[in-house]
């Protein structure tokens, strides 16, 4: 089932990725002008994110690329970005198998991508100005490249909800903290 967005703020990722199986979206309010949070965004670490990366132990999944990146303290690759206003992350994957995720060096190589049994997961960092301070939004998408996936897709997805949920709050609290 392919689905069209029911979030107004996740219009930018039309261009990238249109049709989809799964969107999720998190906001918070953070008391900081948008720069501030965007230096925020790109400079969460490790050790901002330690509950999520309890919850990742605990769970048994393996850590995804961009929990990788944070570990060994690299920055999140961005494919496609607006400074102070919007940020774009993506992986090509197969969660439900111990396999590394595919590699995305470009955004355009992203939205090629068709071959069968994966998933594409697409997750952008929007950041709206507002009453004294920056709603910062995380939006991710998920769309199936074979319709023989989206079974295995939504048994995984209700088993990592939880884990989804923590991280991405947690990310979000990180944020505020390096923002205020």
């Amino acid at each position: 089932m392919v689905r069209r967005s029911q979030f107004a703020v996740a219009g930018r990722l039309d261009a990238f990725l249109p049709e989809f199986d799964f969107e999720e979206l998190r906001c918070r309010w953070i008391e900081a002008d948008p720069e501030e949070v965007w230096r925020g965004l790109m400079d969460v670490r490790p050790l901002d994110l330690a509950l999520a990366r309890r919850w990742t132990a605990v769970r048994g999944k393996p850590p995804s690329q961009a929990l990788l990146s944070l570990l060994a303290c690299r920055p999140l690759t961005m494919l496609a970005h607006q400074k102070n206003h919007f940020a774009l992350s993506a992986v090509i994957e197969q969660p439900w198998r111990p396999t590394s995720p595919q590699e995305v060096a470009t955004i355009d190589a992203f939205i090629r991508f068709d071959e069968p049994g994966w998933i594409k997961r697409l997750t952008a960092f929007e950041l709206l100005p507002s009453q004294n301070g920056t709603r910062l939004c995380i939006t991710t998408r998920v769309a199936c490249t074979d319709p023989a996936v989206r079974p295995c897709h939504r048994i995984h997805q209700l088993l990592d909800q939880p884990r989804t949920s923590v991280a991405q709050r947690n990310l979000l609290d990180a944020v505020g903290r390096l923002a205020g």
